[in-house]
Protein backbone atom coordinates (compact mmCIF):
# COMPACT_ATOMS: atom_id res chain seq x y z
CA UNK A 1 0.00 0.00 0.00
CA UNK A 2 1.15 3.68 -0.83
CA UNK A 3 2.75 4.57 2.73
CA UNK A 4 2.84 8.67 3.80
CA UNK A 5 3.24 11.01 6.85
CA UNK A 6 2.56 13.94 7.83
CA UNK A 7 4.99 16.69 8.01
CA UNK A 8 3.97 17.56 11.61
CA UNK A 9 5.85 14.40 12.94
CA UNK A 10 9.29 15.68 12.01
CA UNK A 11 11.46 18.59 13.52
CA UNK A 12 13.56 20.74 11.13
CA UNK A 13 12.30 23.21 7.94
CA UNK A 14 9.94 21.96 5.43
CA UNK A 15 12.48 21.13 2.83
CA UNK A 16 14.04 19.21 6.23
CA UNK A 17 11.45 17.43 6.98
CA UNK A 18 11.20 16.00 3.24
CA UNK A 19 14.18 15.24 2.61
CA UNK A 20 14.10 13.19 5.57
CA UNK A 21 10.75 11.64 4.37
CA UNK A 22 12.18 10.78 1.05
CA UNK A 23 15.61 9.23 2.14
CA UNK A 24 13.17 6.88 4.65
CA UNK A 25 11.37 5.68 1.31
CA UNK A 26 7.73 7.18 2.10
CA UNK A 27 5.68 7.52 -1.16
CA UNK A 28 3.96 10.67 -0.44
CA UNK A 29 3.62 13.07 2.29
CA UNK A 30 0.57 15.33 4.29
CA UNK A 31 1.25 18.51 3.95
CA UNK A 32 0.90 20.59 7.23
CA UNK A 33 -0.51 24.12 6.91
CA UNK A 34 1.86 25.73 9.96
CA UNK A 35 5.04 24.19 7.67
CA UNK A 36 4.17 25.63 4.52
CA UNK A 37 3.73 29.22 5.77
CA UNK A 38 7.07 29.03 7.52
CA UNK A 39 8.10 27.99 4.25
CA UNK A 40 9.92 30.47 2.66
CA UNK A 41 8.88 29.75 -1.24
CA UNK A 42 5.72 29.58 -2.84
CA UNK A 43 3.22 26.09 -3.09
CA UNK A 44 4.29 25.64 -6.68
CA UNK A 45 8.18 25.76 -5.10
CA UNK A 46 7.20 22.45 -2.66
CA UNK A 47 5.15 20.80 -5.59
CA UNK A 48 8.50 21.03 -7.08
CA UNK A 49 10.88 19.50 -4.40
CA UNK A 50 8.44 16.94 -3.57
CA UNK A 51 8.17 15.64 -7.44
CA UNK A 52 12.38 15.80 -7.39
CA UNK A 53 12.09 13.75 -4.25
CA UNK A 54 10.13 11.18 -5.69
CA UNK A 55 7.12 12.30 -3.22
CA UNK A 56 3.56 12.60 -3.69
CA UNK A 57 1.71 14.78 -1.77
CA UNK A 58 -1.60 13.25 -0.58
CA UNK A 59 -3.38 15.95 1.54
CA UNK A 60 -3.39 19.52 2.67
CA UNK A 61 -4.45 20.01 6.27
CA UNK A 62 -6.34 21.36 8.55
CA UNK A 63 -9.26 23.12 8.09
CA UNK A 64 -10.72 23.99 10.88
CA UNK A 65 -14.55 25.54 12.52
CA UNK A 66 -16.53 24.82 9.16
CA UNK A 67 -19.85 22.99 9.85
CA UNK A 68 -22.58 24.00 12.27
CA UNK A 69 -21.40 27.12 11.47
CA UNK A 70 -24.06 30.48 11.15
CA UNK A 71 -25.40 31.55 7.80
CA UNK A 72 -23.05 34.64 8.27
CA UNK A 73 -19.91 32.07 9.38
CA UNK A 74 -20.60 29.96 6.34
CA UNK A 75 -20.35 32.04 3.91
CA UNK A 76 -16.75 33.08 5.32
CA UNK A 77 -16.06 30.11 5.55
CA UNK A 78 -16.81 29.35 2.36
CA UNK A 79 -14.59 32.05 1.51
CA UNK A 80 -11.73 31.01 3.24
CA UNK A 81 -11.68 27.80 1.83
CA UNK A 82 -11.40 28.76 -1.80
CA UNK A 83 -8.09 30.23 -0.74
CA UNK A 84 -7.33 27.06 0.41
CA UNK A 85 -8.26 25.35 -2.59
CA UNK A 86 -5.82 28.09 -4.38
CA UNK A 87 -2.48 26.66 -2.49
CA UNK A 88 -3.96 23.11 -2.97
CA UNK A 89 -3.98 23.38 -6.56
CA UNK A 90 -0.34 24.81 -6.69
CA UNK A 91 0.48 21.78 -4.58
CA UNK A 92 -1.03 19.24 -6.59
CA UNK A 93 -2.52 18.07 -3.36
CA UNK A 94 -6.03 16.31 -4.00
CA UNK A 95 -7.50 16.15 -0.88
CA UNK A 96 -8.48 18.59 2.16
CA UNK A 97 -8.85 17.46 5.79
CA UNK A 98 -11.83 18.92 7.10
CA UNK A 99 -12.18 18.32 10.91
CA UNK A 100 -14.98 18.72 12.96
CA UNK A 101 -15.59 22.37 14.59
CA UNK A 102 -14.33 23.53 18.21
CA UNK A 103 -15.97 26.64 17.60
CA UNK A 104 -17.71 27.56 20.86
CA UNK A 105 -20.35 28.78 18.78
CA UNK A 106 -21.18 25.82 16.86
CA UNK A 107 -24.51 24.59 16.46
CA UNK A 108 -25.32 21.32 17.05
CA UNK A 109 -27.89 20.81 13.96
CA UNK A 110 -26.77 17.19 12.04
CA UNK A 111 -28.89 18.31 9.34
CA UNK A 112 -27.37 21.91 8.84
CA UNK A 113 -23.43 20.36 9.24
CA UNK A 114 -24.34 17.87 6.79
CA UNK A 115 -26.15 20.57 4.08
CA UNK A 116 -22.63 22.70 4.66
CA UNK A 117 -20.34 19.83 4.04
CA UNK A 118 -22.48 19.49 1.06
CA UNK A 119 -21.75 22.52 -0.27
CA UNK A 120 -17.99 22.76 0.64
CA UNK A 121 -17.26 19.16 -1.64
CA UNK A 122 -19.73 21.01 -4.57
CA UNK A 123 -17.13 23.23 -4.78
CA UNK A 124 -14.00 20.87 -4.16
CA UNK A 125 -15.72 18.89 -6.91
CA UNK A 126 -15.15 22.22 -9.72
CA UNK A 127 -11.10 21.75 -8.42
CA UNK A 128 -10.80 17.91 -8.68
CA UNK A 129 -10.56 18.13 -4.57
CA UNK A 130 -12.07 15.53 -1.92
CA UNK A 131 -12.74 16.39 1.42
CA UNK A 132 -12.11 14.03 4.52
CA UNK A 133 -14.26 14.82 7.39
CA UNK A 134 -12.90 14.01 10.39
CA UNK A 135 -14.29 13.91 13.67
CA UNK A 136 -11.87 15.64 16.49
CA UNK A 137 -11.76 13.42 20.03
CA UNK A 138 -11.93 17.07 21.67
CA UNK A 139 -14.45 19.20 18.94
CA UNK A 140 -17.71 21.14 19.96
CA UNK A 141 -19.90 18.62 19.03
CA UNK A 142 -18.63 15.52 16.46
CA UNK A 143 -16.29 13.72 18.30
CA UNK A 144 -17.36 10.11 17.51
CA UNK A 145 -16.29 8.75 14.20
CA UNK A 146 -19.95 7.07 13.88
CA UNK A 147 -21.34 10.64 14.13
CA UNK A 148 -19.20 11.82 11.34
CA UNK A 149 -20.36 8.81 9.34
CA UNK A 150 -23.62 9.51 9.87
CA UNK A 151 -23.48 13.32 8.69
CA UNK A 152 -21.15 12.53 5.56
CA UNK A 153 -23.63 9.63 4.60
CA UNK A 154 -26.51 12.24 5.10
CA UNK A 155 -24.63 14.68 2.80
CA UNK A 156 -24.22 11.91 0.18
CA UNK A 157 -21.65 13.66 -2.09
CA UNK A 158 -18.96 12.03 -3.78
CA UNK A 159 -16.75 14.61 -3.16
CA UNK A 160 -16.91 13.69 0.30
CA UNK A 161 -16.00 10.83 2.47
CA UNK A 162 -14.82 10.21 6.03
CA UNK A 163 -11.34 10.66 7.32
CA UNK A 164 -10.29 7.91 10.01
CA UNK A 165 -7.56 8.74 12.85
CA UNK A 166 -6.85 6.03 15.06
CA UNK A 167 -5.84 8.22 17.89
CA UNK A 168 -9.31 9.72 17.97
CA UNK A 169 -11.39 6.84 17.57
CA UNK A 170 -9.04 4.72 20.29
CA UNK A 171 -8.39 7.66 22.78
CA UNK A 172 -12.13 7.91 23.24
CA UNK A 173 -12.17 4.36 23.67
CA UNK A 174 -15.01 3.58 20.41
CA UNK A 175 -15.01 0.14 19.15
CA UNK A 176 -13.65 0.01 15.81
CA UNK A 177 -15.97 -3.22 14.56
CA UNK A 178 -18.37 -0.40 12.74
CA UNK A 179 -15.71 0.64 10.56
CA UNK A 180 -15.98 -2.04 8.81
CA UNK A 181 -19.78 -1.55 7.70
CA UNK A 182 -18.39 1.76 6.00
CA UNK A 183 -18.15 1.21 2.30
CA UNK A 184 -14.32 1.62 1.31
CA UNK A 185 -14.90 4.20 -0.93
CA UNK A 186 -16.23 6.43 1.70
CA UNK A 187 -13.51 6.23 3.82
CA UNK A 188 -11.35 9.12 2.06
CA UNK A 189 -8.42 8.97 4.39
CA UNK A 190 -6.71 7.15 6.94
CA UNK A 191 -4.24 8.58 9.48
CA UNK A 192 -2.04 6.28 11.63
CA UNK A 193 -0.90 7.07 15.67
CA UNK A 194 -0.01 4.95 18.75
CA UNK A 195 -0.39 6.13 22.06
CA UNK A 196 0.41 5.38 25.38
CA UNK A 197 -2.24 4.72 27.65
CA UNK A 198 -3.06 7.98 29.92
CA UNK A 199 -5.75 9.53 32.09
CA UNK A 200 -5.34 13.36 31.12
CA UNK A 201 -6.45 15.78 28.73
CA UNK A 202 -7.56 14.24 25.70
CA UNK A 203 -6.15 17.17 23.42
CA UNK A 204 -3.06 17.44 25.07
CA UNK A 205 -2.92 13.75 25.46
CA UNK A 206 -3.09 13.89 20.96
CA UNK A 207 -0.25 16.76 20.84
CA UNK A 208 2.06 15.44 23.07
CA UNK A 209 2.13 11.53 23.23
CA UNK A 210 1.01 10.06 20.22
CA UNK A 211 3.99 8.20 18.64
CA UNK A 212 4.37 5.66 15.72
CA UNK A 213 2.63 2.20 15.78
CA UNK A 214 4.06 -0.57 18.52
CA UNK A 215 5.40 2.19 20.70
CA UNK A 216 2.51 2.35 22.15
CA UNK A 217 -0.59 1.11 23.70
CA UNK A 218 -3.74 1.25 20.89
CA UNK A 219 -4.65 -1.95 19.01
CA UNK A 220 -3.62 -0.78 15.76
CA UNK A 221 -3.81 -3.95 14.40
CA UNK A 222 -7.47 -4.12 14.92
CA UNK A 223 -8.33 -1.22 14.14
CA UNK A 224 -6.41 -1.04 10.86
CA UNK A 225 -8.00 -4.80 10.20
CA UNK A 226 -11.26 -3.47 9.90
CA UNK A 227 -10.06 -0.90 7.61
CA UNK A 228 -9.63 -2.80 5.06
CA UNK A 229 -12.28 -5.74 5.73
CA UNK A 230 -14.76 -2.16 4.87
CA UNK A 231 -12.49 -2.18 1.68
CA UNK A 232 -10.58 1.13 1.89
CA UNK A 233 -7.57 0.77 -0.15
CA UNK A 234 -6.02 4.15 -0.22
CA UNK A 235 -3.10 5.49 2.04
CA UNK A 236 -1.70 4.91 5.21
CA UNK A 237 -0.54 7.77 6.61
CA UNK A 238 1.15 8.75 10.05
CA UNK A 239 0.25 11.79 12.05
CA UNK A 240 2.16 12.10 15.26
CA UNK A 241 2.39 14.93 17.35
CA UNK A 242 5.36 14.26 19.54
CA UNK A 243 7.74 16.67 21.28
CA UNK A 244 10.17 14.66 21.35
CA UNK A 245 10.07 13.60 17.77
CA UNK A 246 10.33 17.34 16.69
CA UNK A 247 13.10 17.70 19.03
CA UNK A 248 14.93 14.64 17.46
CA UNK A 249 17.10 14.78 14.18
CA UNK A 250 14.87 14.32 11.40
CA UNK A 251 16.15 11.84 9.09
CA UNK A 252 16.22 8.82 11.98
CA UNK A 253 12.98 9.81 13.25
CA UNK A 254 11.97 9.00 9.80
CA UNK A 255 13.29 5.82 9.61
CA UNK A 256 12.10 4.80 12.57
CA UNK A 257 7.98 6.11 11.51
CA UNK A 258 8.90 3.99 7.90
CA UNK A 259 9.68 0.65 9.80
CA UNK A 260 6.84 1.39 12.17
CA UNK A 261 4.16 0.95 9.07
CA UNK A 262 5.95 -2.29 8.00
CA UNK A 263 5.77 -3.51 11.53
CA UNK A 264 2.27 -2.96 11.53
CA UNK A 265 1.63 -3.81 8.11
CA UNK A 266 3.16 -7.33 8.90
CA UNK A 267 1.19 -7.92 11.57
CA UNK A 268 -1.88 -6.66 10.24
CA UNK A 269 -1.02 -9.44 7.02
CA UNK A 270 -0.94 -12.36 9.82
CA UNK A 271 -4.17 -11.37 11.16
CA UNK A 272 -6.25 -11.73 7.59
CA UNK A 273 -4.25 -14.89 6.58
CA UNK A 274 -4.68 -16.41 10.12
CA UNK A 275 -7.48 -19.29 9.81
CA UNK A 276 -11.27 -18.80 11.31
CA UNK A 277 -13.85 -20.36 12.73
CA UNK A 278 -16.53 -17.54 11.35
CA UNK A 279 -16.87 -18.42 7.46
CA UNK A 280 -18.57 -14.92 6.37
CA UNK A 281 -14.84 -13.23 8.55
CA UNK A 282 -12.90 -16.12 6.41
CA UNK A 283 -14.01 -14.61 3.12
CA UNK A 284 -14.08 -11.20 4.05
CA UNK A 285 -10.04 -11.49 5.49
CA UNK A 286 -9.48 -13.26 2.28
CA UNK A 287 -11.25 -10.31 0.21
CA UNK A 288 -8.68 -8.15 1.67
CA UNK A 289 -5.97 -9.05 1.36
CA UNK A 290 -6.65 -9.63 -2.33
CA UNK A 291 -7.08 -6.52 -2.63
CA UNK A 292 -4.10 -4.64 -1.14
CA UNK A 293 -0.35 -5.75 -1.06
CA UNK A 294 0.93 -5.73 3.06
CA UNK A 295 4.50 -6.00 3.65
CA UNK A 296 5.67 -9.45 4.00
CA UNK A 297 9.13 -9.67 4.73
CA UNK A 298 10.96 -12.91 5.77
CA UNK A 299 9.49 -15.03 9.21
CA UNK A 300 11.15 -14.36 12.36
CA UNK A 301 13.61 -17.04 12.95
CA UNK A 302 13.92 -18.70 16.12
CA UNK A 303 16.53 -16.71 18.58
CA UNK A 304 17.99 -18.59 20.95
CA UNK A 305 19.50 -15.76 22.79
CA UNK A 306 23.36 -13.72 23.04
CA UNK A 307 25.67 -15.67 21.58
CA UNK A 308 28.37 -12.96 22.70
CA UNK A 309 28.99 -9.16 23.98
CA UNK A 310 31.59 -7.42 22.44
CA UNK A 311 33.07 -4.11 24.07
CA UNK A 312 35.14 -1.10 22.13
CA UNK A 313 38.48 -0.60 24.28
CA UNK A 314 41.44 0.88 24.79
CA UNK A 315 44.58 -0.45 26.63
CA UNK A 316 43.60 1.25 29.76
CA UNK A 317 39.95 0.50 29.78
CA UNK A 318 40.37 -2.74 28.92
CA UNK A 319 42.64 -3.20 32.09
CA UNK A 320 40.10 -1.92 33.92
CA UNK A 321 36.93 -3.61 32.81
CA UNK A 322 39.05 -6.82 32.69
CA UNK A 323 39.27 -6.10 36.50
CA UNK A 324 35.53 -6.10 36.60
CA UNK A 325 35.06 -9.06 34.90
CA UNK A 326 37.33 -10.89 37.22
CA UNK A 327 35.34 -9.49 40.43
CA UNK A 328 32.37 -10.19 38.68
CA UNK A 329 33.56 -14.16 38.09
CA UNK A 330 34.79 -14.05 34.51
CA UNK A 331 37.78 -16.04 33.55
CA UNK A 332 40.01 -14.94 30.54
CA UNK A 333 39.19 -17.73 27.99
CA UNK A 334 41.23 -17.03 24.97
CA UNK A 335 42.89 -14.61 22.86
CA UNK A 336 42.51 -14.09 19.24
CA UNK A 337 45.89 -14.97 17.35
CA UNK A 338 46.39 -11.61 15.41
CA UNK A 339 44.60 -8.89 16.97
CA UNK A 340 44.11 -7.11 20.24
CA UNK A 341 40.64 -9.30 21.37
CA UNK A 342 40.44 -10.95 24.50
CA UNK A 343 37.63 -13.59 25.58
CA UNK A 344 36.58 -13.49 29.24
CA UNK A 345 33.60 -16.13 30.08
CA UNK A 346 31.24 -17.22 32.85
CA UNK A 347 29.17 -20.48 32.25
CA UNK A 348 27.23 -19.77 29.04
CA UNK A 349 28.25 -15.68 28.89
CA UNK A 350 31.17 -14.44 25.81
CA UNK A 351 32.34 -11.47 26.25
CA UNK A 352 35.00 -9.93 24.21
CA UNK A 353 37.05 -6.98 24.87
CA UNK A 354 38.50 -5.41 21.27
CA UNK A 355 41.24 -3.33 21.56
CA UNK A 356 42.51 -3.62 17.84
CA UNK A 357 43.73 -0.56 16.13
CA UNK A 358 42.31 0.56 13.00
CA UNK A 359 39.30 -1.20 13.94
CA UNK A 360 35.45 -0.67 13.76
CA UNK A 361 35.60 -1.26 17.63
CA UNK A 362 38.32 1.69 18.08
CA UNK A 363 36.24 3.88 15.45
CA UNK A 364 33.03 3.33 18.05
CA UNK A 365 35.26 3.63 21.40
CA UNK A 366 36.67 6.86 19.66
CA UNK A 367 33.21 8.27 19.73
CA UNK A 368 31.74 6.49 22.64
CA UNK A 369 34.78 5.35 25.18
CA UNK A 370 34.27 2.21 26.47
CA UNK A 371 31.39 0.53 25.49
CA UNK A 372 29.05 -2.07 23.68
CA UNK A 373 29.99 -2.04 20.13
CA UNK A 374 28.60 -5.62 18.73
CA UNK A 375 26.13 -8.06 20.05
CA UNK A 376 25.94 -11.58 18.62
CA UNK A 377 22.35 -12.72 18.20
CA UNK A 378 22.47 -16.81 18.17
CA UNK A 379 19.89 -18.27 15.86
CA UNK A 380 18.52 -20.96 13.83
CA UNK A 381 18.67 -19.34 10.25
CA UNK A 382 21.61 -16.37 10.47
CA UNK A 383 20.44 -15.57 6.65
CA UNK A 384 16.47 -15.64 7.32
CA UNK A 385 17.44 -13.28 9.73
CA UNK A 386 19.85 -10.64 7.80
CA UNK A 387 17.28 -10.80 4.88
CA UNK A 388 14.33 -9.76 7.46
CA UNK A 389 16.27 -6.78 9.06
CA UNK A 390 17.27 -5.66 5.94
CA UNK A 391 13.84 -5.80 4.70
CA UNK A 392 12.80 -3.72 7.27
CA UNK A 393 15.74 -1.12 6.13
CA UNK A 394 19.13 -2.02 8.28
CA UNK A 395 22.18 -1.40 6.86
CA UNK A 396 24.22 -4.55 6.43
CA UNK A 397 27.64 -4.47 7.80
CA UNK A 398 30.51 -5.70 5.65
CA UNK A 399 34.10 -5.97 7.60
CA UNK A 400 36.92 -7.04 7.12
CA UNK A 401 37.26 -10.53 7.35
CA UNK A 402 40.93 -11.64 8.83
CA UNK A 403 42.56 -15.63 7.97
CA UNK A 404 40.68 -18.24 9.56
CA UNK A 405 37.52 -15.84 10.36
CA UNK A 406 33.67 -16.67 8.93
CA UNK A 407 31.95 -14.03 7.39
CA UNK A 408 29.13 -13.58 9.74
CA UNK A 409 25.77 -11.80 8.78
CA UNK A 410 25.64 -8.61 10.58
CA UNK A 411 23.70 -5.06 10.69
CA UNK A 412 24.05 -1.91 11.82
CA UNK A 413 21.58 -1.27 14.83
CA UNK A 414 20.24 2.26 15.16
CA UNK A 415 22.71 3.46 17.56
CA UNK A 416 25.62 2.74 15.27
CA UNK A 417 26.84 -0.58 17.13
CA UNK A 418 26.82 -4.05 15.34
CA UNK A 419 24.67 -7.05 15.59
CA UNK A 420 25.73 -10.23 14.13
CA UNK A 421 23.54 -12.92 13.40
CA UNK A 422 25.31 -16.13 14.54
CA UNK A 423 23.70 -19.91 13.25
CA UNK A 424 22.81 -21.46 16.55
CA UNK A 425 23.02 -24.87 14.43
CA UNK A 426 26.68 -25.20 15.03
CA UNK A 427 26.62 -23.61 18.94
CA UNK A 428 23.63 -26.96 19.73
CA UNK A 429 25.90 -29.32 17.39
CA UNK A 430 29.21 -27.97 18.19
CA UNK A 431 32.39 -28.84 16.18
CA UNK A 432 34.66 -31.85 15.89
CA UNK A 433 38.24 -31.40 16.20
CA UNK A 434 38.59 -32.66 12.10
CA UNK A 435 36.46 -30.42 10.19
CA UNK A 436 36.42 -27.21 13.06
CA UNK A 437 39.08 -26.74 15.39
CA UNK A 438 42.96 -27.00 14.96
CA UNK A 439 43.97 -25.99 18.18
CA UNK A 440 47.78 -25.46 18.82
CA UNK A 441 49.50 -25.15 21.65
CA UNK A 442 53.20 -23.52 23.07
CA UNK A 443 55.89 -25.15 21.69
CA UNK A 444 57.82 -25.79 25.37
CA UNK A 445 54.54 -27.37 26.94
CA UNK A 446 54.70 -30.96 27.20
CA UNK A 447 51.64 -33.03 25.73
CA UNK A 448 49.59 -33.57 28.69
CA UNK A 449 48.17 -36.64 29.19
CA UNK A 450 44.97 -38.29 27.54
CA UNK A 451 42.39 -37.16 30.04
CA UNK A 452 43.49 -34.22 30.35
CA UNK A 453 43.74 -33.61 26.60
CA UNK A 454 40.07 -34.87 25.97
CA UNK A 455 39.05 -32.05 28.92
CA UNK A 456 41.04 -29.55 26.84
CA UNK A 457 39.38 -30.84 23.55
CA UNK A 458 36.05 -30.51 25.08
CA UNK A 459 36.59 -26.55 26.43
CA UNK A 460 37.96 -25.63 22.64
CA UNK A 461 35.22 -27.22 20.90
CA UNK A 462 32.82 -25.62 23.70
CA UNK A 463 34.50 -22.40 22.43
CA UNK A 464 34.11 -23.17 18.54
CA UNK A 465 30.69 -23.75 19.23
CA UNK A 466 29.70 -20.38 20.67
CA UNK A 467 32.02 -18.31 17.73
CA UNK A 468 31.64 -21.12 15.06
CA UNK A 469 34.50 -21.25 12.35
CA UNK A 470 37.85 -22.16 12.72
CA UNK A 471 39.66 -21.54 15.85
CA UNK A 472 43.36 -22.32 18.18
CA UNK A 473 42.41 -21.95 21.72
CA UNK A 474 45.01 -23.17 24.83
CA UNK A 475 42.54 -22.84 28.17
CA UNK A 476 43.57 -20.88 30.34
CA UNK A 477 44.88 -22.45 33.81
CA UNK A 478 47.19 -21.28 36.49
CA UNK A 479 50.26 -23.35 34.75
CA UNK A 480 49.44 -22.54 31.05
CA UNK A 481 48.69 -18.80 30.41
CA UNK A 482 46.22 -18.25 27.04
CA UNK A 483 47.80 -18.54 23.91
CA UNK A 484 45.83 -17.88 21.37
CA UNK A 485 41.63 -17.80 20.04
CA UNK A 486 40.65 -17.26 16.60
CA UNK A 487 37.12 -16.02 16.74
CA UNK A 488 35.13 -16.88 13.95
CA UNK A 489 33.43 -13.64 14.18
CA UNK A 490 35.27 -10.92 11.93
CA UNK A 491 35.75 -8.47 15.15
CA UNK A 492 35.99 -5.22 13.58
Amino acid sequence: MRRSIATVCLSGTLEEKLEAIASARFDAVEIFENDFINYHGTAADVRRLCHDLGLGIDLYQPFRDFEGASDAQFRRNLDRVERKFDIMEALGAPQLLVCSSCAPDAIADDARSAAQLYELAERAARRNITIGFEALAWSRHIRHYQHAWKIVKEANHPHLGILLDSFHILSLGDDPAAIADIPGDKIAFLQLADAPYKVMDVLQWSRHFRCFPGQGNFDLVTFLEKVLLAGYTGPLSLEVFNDHFRAAPARPTAIDAYRSLLYLEEAVESRLAAPGDEVLLKQAREAAAARVELFSPPRIPALDGLAFIEFAVDTESERALAQVLGALGFRRAGEHRSKAVTLYRQGDIDIILNAEPGSFARSHFMQHGPSICALGIATEDSLRALNRATAFGCPRFEGRIGPNELKIPAIRAPDGSLIYFVPSLKARSGCSRSTSCSRTRPQARPRPPTSRRSTTSRRACRSCARMPGPCSIVPSSAASPVKAWTSSIPTA
